[in-house]
């Protein structure tokens, strides 16, 4: 059988959220380690994600670099880019609580955007993000990146700097991926 990239997204994300697993980093369970969970168990079930193995890339800056080369990352100046390039499925970078601005060198946290809330014009008016967090907190889907927060569109007081889309057509939205997939294989596949 077959079902849609953003569902995919949405069920793995969701599943790893009810295993409530703490915030780690020597196991892939801090906000880079669990972007790459999504993005292999993503790419065992669709080769048209793009991904960098995690000795390339483990840090959120580092996913950032590696997406900017593959000419896959998007900067995200204002709200009008930011509602261009939000779609579920997108990795999310922002930039160290507080900073008003930066380059790719200064992101410090990564999550993946599960759902998309737009108005009639087509503008962001929130999504909801899979991300580890912090130590003493699960990875989890948080809700409040709004419009109208104090941080637009961002992760509490980490500003949104840059958006990549993992697979290899973004304006696909019907891409089609395996959906076989059992929580055996997602074991496996971590071991």
């Amino acid at each position: 059988g077959t079902t849609r990239w953003a569902d995919a997204v949405q069920g793995i994300t969701r599943r790893l959220a009810r295993q409530r697993i703490p915030y780690k980093p020597s196991i892939l369970a801090d906000c880079s380690g669990m972007a790459h969970r999504v993005l292999r168990e993503l790419g065992s079930r669709c080769s048209e994600t793009k991904r960098p193995p995690v000795v390339v890339a483990r840090r959120a800056r580092d996913l950032a670099r590696w997406y900017e080369q593959e000419g896959l990352l998007t900067h995200i100046p204002d709200l009008e880019a930011a509602d261009a390039a939000l779609e579920v499925g997108a990795l999310a970078f922002y930039l160290s609580p507080g900073r008003r601005k930066g380059g790719l060198d200064n992101v410090f946290h990564i999550g993946i955007v599960v759902d998309v809330e737009r108005d009639e014009a087509g503008r962001v008016q929130r999504y909801s993000l899979f991300h580890g967090r912090r130590p003493g907190i699960v990875a989890s889907i948080t809700k409040w990146h709004t419009r109208d927060a104090r941080v637009p569109l961002g992760n509490g007081n980490e500003r949104l700097i840059a958006i990549a889309v993992p697979h290899a057509d973004p304006d696909d939205g019907g891409m089609v991926v395996a959906d076989d997939w059992t929580d055996d294989d997602h074991d496996r596949m971590l071991d």
